[in-house]
């Protein structure tokens, strides 16, 4: 079965392995927590609002608004690990240790403040802020997957919030 093939410098290197990816395609870097290892496609939400202001004047049918500024950019990643892709990198062990950070980011961190997370694609043409996790989430469906007991997808879902602070 013919793969995706990446161009690196001059050498053309094939990088999939029955039909998943060997290598990661991005990570979430978190400070002092770990990293999370992206090798599925995931899906991305951003938002941010506009703040306005509205003054009603006098025999106008519209209010003037005036722009206050702006909420934090938010992100909302989802990740999803596949039993046969755990088996053809070696094992759960990478879906855990992702599982590990994402809790650890969480968790307080004392005088050190939240600990930023930096979501990296690598070869995207979109860059991402700087962030902290506001919250995750784990889905793991035991539906006797193929291999047994065995859950077929873990889904890891991670709610991120620019972060302005000094980094």
């Amino acid at each position: 079965m013919p793969g995706k093939w990446q161009l690196h410098g001059t050498k053309i290197t094939n990088n999939m392995v029955g039909g998943h990816r060997k290598s990661a395609m991005g990570a979430i870097t978190i400070d002092g927590a770990g990293t999370i290892p992206i090798y599925e496609n995931p899906k991305i939400r951003e938002g941010k609002k506009a703040g306005y202001n509205r003054t009603n004047i006098f025999k106008r049918s519209e209010p003037v608004r005036l722009w206050v500024g702006s909420t934090a950019m938010t992100l909302d990643v989802e990740i999803k690990y596949t039993l046969p892709h755990m088996v053809t990198l070696g094992g759960a062990g990478i879906v855990q240790s992702a599982v590990e950070a994402a809790r650890k980011s969480v968790e307080p961190r004392g005088k050190k403040g939240p600990g930023v997370a930096r979501l990296t694609m690598y070869g995207a043409l979109v860059k991402y802020p700087p962030c902290i996790i506001t919250d995750y989430e784990l889905d793991a469906s035991y539906d006797q997957g193929a291999y047994g007991h065995d859950s077929r997808v873990i889904i890891l879902r991670l709610k991120m919030e620019e972060y302005h602070g000094l980094d």
